[in-house]
């Protein structure tokens, strides 16, 4: 049984042509042996994907520690051997792309699992109606030296909501350039998610991995 471990999703938010996300396709992996983890371990590690413009994956950088050496290697050979295909930019060209992924020493992959989030946002009044938290995908064109340089919403919320969102992107958050197999900074196509909340909780900027 195949997983699609998406990114994102692009929808439709203007006429022009979208910026697609690099994806990878996870087939579920057996469970991690417990008798296995450190007792330091807390189960999980997050890794950064980088697909090549060819459709490979050409590194896995661990950005989250799950505490156990062992582990997070496992977990990173297990996203090495993943079916990619490559981020494209609005003119279609393919594109170097990075995507966030989760491992779980407990079940591997879980695709009910929410997204987990870059940005934090309170607002006085949600984007949709009779939601206390929802979250929102943004796409962003990241040169060589770490710039951000074009930017695209991928969740079909509002104009207004998309333009803020992608403002907020370019001048407050911080992006690294993607690297080759080779470890040479390359241009990319990165994303971040931002959660939407009530004005009681706090707005928390993250800065980008």
């Amino acid at each position: 049984m195949l997983i699609a471990a998406l990114a994102m999703l692009s929808a439709a938010t203007s006429a022009a042509e979208h910026v697609k996300l690099a994806r990878v396709f996870l087939v579920v992996p057996p469970k991690y042996p417990k008798a296995g983890l450190s007792p330091n371990s807390n189960n999980s590690t997050r890794a950064k994907i980088t697909i090549s413009p060819d459709g490979k994956v050409v590194r896995c950088d661990i950005v989250r520690e799950s505490g156990d050496a062992y582990l997070d290697h496992y977990a990173c050979d297990y996203f090495r051997r993943a079916r990619a295909t490559p981020a494209k930019s609005r003119t279609g060209q393919k594109s170097f792309g990075t995507i966030a992924q989760e491992f779980s020493a407990l079940g591997g992959n879980d695709p009910n699992r929410p997204p987990i989030a870059d940005v934090t946002l309170a607002v006085s009044h949600m984007p949709t109606k009779d939601k206390s938290s929802e979250y929102h995908f943004v796409a962003v064109s990241v040169d060589e030296a770490g710039n951000a340089t074009d930017c695209d919403t991928l969740s079909d919320v509002s104009d207004q909501l998309d333009t803020t969102l992608c403002k907020f992107a370019m001048k407050q958050l911080t992006f690294k350039p993607a690297l080759d197999v080779s470890g040479k900074p390359v241009p990319s196509i990165q994303s971040f998610v931002a959660l939407f909340t009530g004005p009681d909780v706090p707005a928390v900027i993250k800065e980008r991995r």
